[in-house]
């Protein structure tokens, strides 16, 4: 039990503890409070830590595949260089693509944005696909996992 009265408490305002933008000014000092002070500032209505104040925006829908692979040891560079190619960017409906390289082992994963199904799926049938994932292929080794469907974004 805290007998607030002895030990009123304060609040800190030399600035905000990463991760906790929402609870920044109101955090207790640790030496001039109780426990049942420093329970309601960090654990909240929610039971555990606040969550970071971002402010989220919902953004378009679009269509797209997640390809996830292992290459062959000493090809990262090589497989780099072939999927950052701007090339495939002139596609109809192309967003974007995105390269994972893991830090550790030879794994990789690689995202492919379009604007709409129709969109990807004209380019997945393209004569021209088969010719870069064929070169592709080459430094892998074996058949890279897909997973095609809608993505549903939030950004700040």
């Amino acid at each position: 039990m805290c007998d607030e009265e002895a030990r009123p408490c304060r609040s800190r305002i030399d600035g905000p503890w990463p991760g906790h933008s929402r609870t920044a000014r109101r955090t207790p000092s640790p030496c001039t409070v109780c426990d049942s002070t420093i329970e309601r500032a960090y654990r909240g209505p929610l039971g555990g830590a606040y969550a970071p104040a971002v402010r989220r925006v919902k953004e378009a829908e679009v269509y797209g595949t997640v390809g996830r692979m292992k290459v062959k040891p000493g090809r990262t560079d090589e497989l780099v260089r072939l999927m950052t190619d701007s090339e495939g960017a002139n596609a109809k409906g192309f967003r974007f693509s995105s390269l994972l390289v893991a830090d550790e082992g030879n794994d990789a994963v690689v995202t492919v944005i379009f604007e709409d199904k129709d969109s990807y799926f004209e380019m997945v049938h393209d004569p021209k696909t088969d010719e870069n994932f064929g070169k592709i292929m080459a430094l892998l080794e074996g058949e890279p996992s897909w997973t095609d469907g809608e993505w549903h974004t939030t950004s700040a």
